[in-house]
């Protein structure tokens, strides 16, 4: 009896050791969804692929998610032209056997599926969705999670935490922009030569007209 209380302390010692060493490793594997990539950079007209991807689960069999983004700077790329409207691309995680929800609709992305029987419930990380962007307008814009729901074969909600994305959408997108060509500029005249300037005109003189002079007859009366 004494031997199995000595074990039975060492046991707990040791629990208790390991006890903050077994929270990090739960928070280490936190289940997350996230955008892949993160961070995008893209030209106006410039197409790429992102994806929603689910990190360290347990038991999943049902989600749903609803992503805004500024539907003034990017479109989402119909993954299903056959149908009306816009739609995503279901990933290769959980297997899309209900669509309840797949819509894209005034920058908002709108997703939800449901596995059904014989399928089981799946652990670990994979992607939820795939869709396809364009640039519209210089700008930025979040992709930023409003609603992400996690759940397993009887409903019930799973912890999860999200982490959102960014776009930008210039005119070069991310590659390197050539500076503008430096304009050479016009070779610089010299200045005109002033023309010379004429010396003012010399007046010509003033002339007395000479006329013949008109003879004084005397005054009447007086003798010559």
């Amino acid at each position: 009896m004494k031997h199995k209380n000595q074990f039975f302390n060492v046991v707990l010692v040791i629990m208790f050791l390991l006890g903050p060493m077994s929270g990090l490793a739960l928070a280490e594997g936190e289940t997350t969804v996230e955008i892949v990539p993160a961070a995008t950079q893209l030209a106006v007209g410039g197409e790429t692929e992102l994806q929603v991807r689910v990190n360290n689960v347990h038991a999943l069999y049902g989600a749903e998610l609803v992503l805004t983004f500024d539907p003034a700077i990017i479109e989402i790329i119909d993954a299903n032209p056959g149908q009306d409207g816009v739609q995503v691309q279901a990933g290769n995680f959980l297997s899309p056997d209900f669509e309840a929800i797949n819509t894209v609709s005034q920058g908002t992305i709108h997703y939800a599926l449901t596995q059904v029987s014989p399928h089981t419930p799946v652990d670990g990380s994979g992607i939820l969705i795939t869709f396809n962007i364009k640039g519209k307008s210089t700008g930025s814009t979040a992709l930023q999670f409003t609603e992400m729901h996690l759940s397993d074969l009887n409903g019930n909600a799973l912890g999860v935490t999200t982490k959102n994305g960014a776009i930008k959408v210039g005119s070069g997108g991310g590659e390197p922009t050539t500076p503008p060509p430096t304009a050479t500029p016009a070779p610089t005249q010299p200045p005109a030569t002033p023309a010379p300037t004429q010396p003012p005109a010399t007046p010509a003189p003033h002339r007395t007209p000479v006329g013949t002079p008109v003879p004084v007859n005397p005054p009447s009366g007086t003798a010559v």
